[in-house]
């Protein structure tokens, strides 16, 4: 590997360090009262996350620029001979963190408005904690667990992931994070909730996933925003009970073998019916939903008789 990707891939690593650090004690908060979080908890989230940012903004100059970009001037013409003795000696100067954060912003637009607000913020309070002391009250606490999962995932972790620009944001996390850290994020209930608002951004339909129960599913794109799993898959209809579109998942592999019957469950109301499939016109029918209705049967097929 060349000077350059040893030193990204160290940098990253350190990065990724912090960052899982900074959600498990992020998550360890028990949200099941929507309370602030403890004055230590939040110390620690913020200090761990704001150096991973720091670190990650050096990783990602690297990437797109070179090693020399995160260097300060008067060392930028060493040879890599230089850098590669001073960075293995733990001796390598690099520039000031708001030098580098004008420069890359400068160069790439990689923030916006409501994104260098944040930045700043974890800045100032992460300084203040290191050199002195940070009054936060429990509103600024209370603000501050969703600010910090707003930092988390749409500024830390875009900022570390470069390659897989396909993804959603939750499968980034997912392969980024480890174990342990990503199982605590999705449990955590501001983590859900900003899910929940990817969703809806995404799609026009959002319901309640099948597998882990949280209103995440974004059907547009047939994934779940929290637990990621993967609807492709699965077929879906709508709901005979509260008309929403395409929200009854059942079992359309057995269908047939089982009379044309299925049990459905829908994902926007929670109403579970057995659904039947007519075998000439193919329309599906929620039987509990339709009482009263004129339906496909198994002697007649309302479309073609």
């Amino acid at each position: 590997m060349s000077l350059e990707s040893d030193v990204y891939e160290a940098v990253k690593l350190n990065s990724l360090v912090f960052l899982n650090k900074g959600i498990k004690e992020l998550s360890s908060h028990n949200d099941s009262d929507d309370t602030p979080l403890d004055i230590d908890l939040t110390t620690i989230s913020i200090s761990l996350l704001q150096i991973s940012f720091e670190l990650a903004l050096n990783a990602y100059s690297i990437k797109k620029t070179g090693i020399r970009s995160i260097l300060r001037n008067k060392e930028s013409d060493m040879s890599d001979n230089e850098i590669s003795t001073l960075f293995q000696s733990n001796e390598l100067p690099t520039k000031n963190f708001n030098i580098l954060l004008d420069e890359m912003q400068l160069r790439y637009n990689l923030f916006d408005t409501v994104a260098l607000h944040h930045i700043r913020l974890f800045q100032k309070i992460r300084n203040k904690l290191v050199h002195l002391h940070c009054n936060l009250d429990e509103g600024d606490r209370y603000d501050l667990k969703y600010e910090l999962i707003y930092f988390i995932v749409h500024i830390l972790i875009w900022l570390i992931n470069t390659t897989d620009i396909f993804l959603s944001t939750s499968q980034i996390l997912e392969n980024q994070l480890d174990d342990i850290a990503y199982k605590k994020l999705i449990l955590f209930q501001p983590y859900v909730d900003e899910m929940e608002k990817l969703a809806r951004r995404d799609s026009n339909n959002v319901y309640r996933c099948f597998f882990c129960r949280e209103n995440t599913f974004a059907t547009e794109k047939e994934l779940c925003y929290t637990c990621n799993y993967d609807f492709a898959d699965q077929v879906f209809t709508d709901c005979g009970r509260c008309k929403a579109t395409d929200s009854v998942i059942y079992d359309h592999l057995n269908i047939e073998i089982n009379d044309n019957e299925a049990r459905g469950l829908c994902l926007n109301c929670d109403d579970d019916d057995i659904y039947y499939r007519c075998p000439e016109c193919e329309n599906l029918y929620g039987l509990e939903a339709s009482i009263g209705v004129d339906i496909c049967t198994p002697v007649k097929c309302q479309q073609y008789t």
